[in-house]
């Protein structure tokens, strides 16, 4: 009789107080991550990479089939490049941030990354395109290197969480267009143009990699712009802090 007089049940209302804090914090975030231009920008710079990195991982084996003439043994070894440049080129890739700003190693590595791409699509044989694969991993260790620190640097750390949470929610949304566009676009596309032959898989290869050049340079341009600014801005912040506590101090 005891143990059941201490049984509460919950009711309803119990749970409008939370629901309405949870709504009010999550358009909080919404509101700071769609008005901040720096998180705006980085993440059009993110849409634009992984929508093509999205379609290039989705044609990595029957590219390496039809066009590198990569023999079915060797299809391991050549999508595991990507993933020897990635490892390889982690410390270069966390060395360099140490010297340059982030932005800049973002953008350099992007554009480098399209060029690759660019290469690779003319490629017709397996060493050549393997040894694309391992300078993609290398160009794409940019992106664990420099996005997250930018978006904690610009970020309250109260709203960092929901922040990340739109951010991936978006790049993958974009990730998943960028496949679904891929597959059917161009799917019997073969052109002679210069000299050159052009069909479905080298074509979309092309326009990978000229996207990934254009998002390296929307980043040196745009973003570059944006982190500079909210650079300045927090130093000009700080100075009229410091210089209040010190009038604060000694009157």
């Amino acid at each position: 009789m005891r143990a059941g007089m201490l049984i509460q049940i919950a009711t309803p209302g119990r749970y409008r107080p939370q629901a309405a804090k949870f709504r009010a914090e999550w358009m909080e975030g919404m509101r700071f991550f769609v008005t901040n231009r720096v998180l705006f920008t980085l993440l059009i710079t993110d849409i634009i990479f992984m929508f093509a990195g999205m379609a290039y991982n989705g044609f990595e084996y029957l590219f390496g089939i039809e066009n590198l003439h990569v023999a079915p043994l060797w299809l391991g070894a050549y999508v595991g490049c990507y993933g020897v440049g990635v490892v390889a080129g982690m410390p270069l890739t966390t060395r360099l941030a140490q010297r340059i700003a982030p932005v800049q190693l973002l953008s350099l590595f992007l554009i480098g990354q399209g060029i690759t791409v660019l290469i690779l699509s003319r490629m017709t044989t397996m060493v050549p395109g393997m040894i694309c694969g391992v300078f993609l991993g290398v160009f794409s260790t940019a992106i664990f290197v420099t996005v997250r620190p930018l978006t904690a640097r610009v970020t309250p750390r109260q709203l960092l969480g929901r922040v990340l949470t739109y951010e991936t929610t978006l790049i993958t949304a974009a990730s998943l267009l960028g496949t679904v566009a891929a597959s059917t676009a161009l799917n019997l596309f073969h052109v002679t143009f210069a000299g050159m032959t052009f069909g479905r898989l080298d074509t979309i290869f092309l326009g990978i990699g000229l996207l990934t050049i254009g998002a390296g340079i929307f980043a040196r341009l745009a973003l570059y712009r944006e982190v500079t600014r909210f650079d300045r801005e927090a130093a000009q912040k700080a100075d009229t802090s410091l210089k209040e506590r010190e009038e604060v101090a000694y009157g």
